[in-house]
């Protein structure tokens, strides 16, 4: 868990910690410049979970599968959080989210994908907190959360039909969560920084991920299309 005094230092950290890790994942409560981060190190081919690593893995598998389902809601109290470290060895099968029915006055997840180079997160972090504390002093609203996490980039060649397919190097996804899918300021929020994240920062979205995106904020191939399976909406972002 760490607070930082600016977005450049939170950036810093963010990437310190992914340096120093097999992979790298962190929950940002960016209004605060607060994360919570998970480092992961490869434990060996075949690894299962111990009896070692309980109760505290199954406590952190259902603490983590119930913010996820229901949109980082509560937001945690920084304020009263104390610096936690723990080392747990556990299968990677035994983290998997496990999807549930909502209520229909229940919390669940909604949120916006945009992928940046790696070399961008200094920007990305930056903009999306002046952006984000903009907002704030004008609607009184802020995500819950921004989930992070790391991606290796193959090879060009090795993903000829993807919209990602920018070659090797480093991604990021930096995603804006919340707990209402359909709450006006929410969705406010969502349409407006489309186009700072697209536009000004070059985040690439995704067709099924970002929602009410505009056709000149994503060009789907017209290679990747099945006429059968184009439907309007996705019609309008063929180039």
């Amino acid at each position: 868990m760490h607070q930082l005094k600016s977005p450049e230092d939170l950036s810093e950290e963010l990437i310190r910690l992914h340096k120093g890790s097999d992979a790298f994942f962190a929950s940002v409560i960016l209004d605060k410049l607060y994360a919570i981060c998970d480092q992961r190190f490869k434990a060996g081919l075949g690894s299962i979970t111990p009896a070692s690593s309980q109760p505290q893995f199954n406590a952190l598998r259902l603490a983590k599968r119930s913010n996820i389902q229901h949109g980082a809601t509560p937001r945690p109290n920084i304020n009263n959080l104390q610096p936690l470290i723990k080392e747990i060895t556990y299968s990677r099968a035994d983290m998997v989210n496990e999807y549930w029915r909502p209520s229909a006055n229940e919390s669940r997840v909604d949120f916006q994908y945009y992928e940046h180079d790696l070399a961008k997160i200094k920007a990305v972090i930056s903009q999306s907190y002046a952006f984000t504390k903009a907002f704030e002093e004008k609607h009184s609203f802020v995500p819950n959360t921004w989930a992070l996490y790391f991606l290796n980039r193959p090879e060009s060649k090795k993903k000829p039909y993807g919209l990602y397919s920018s070659g090797l190097g480093v991604s990021f996804s930096f995603d804006p969560l919340f707990s209402n899918p359909t709450d006006p300021k929410w969705q406010m929020f969502a349409k407006e920084y489309n186009s700072l994240a697209i536009k000004t920062l070059g985040g690439k979205p995704s067709p099924i991920q970002t929602q009410w995106l505009k056709p000149d904020e994503l060009v789907i191939p017209k290679k990747l299309a099945h006429p059968r399976f184009t439907t309007a909406y996705y019609l309008q972002f063929l180039g």
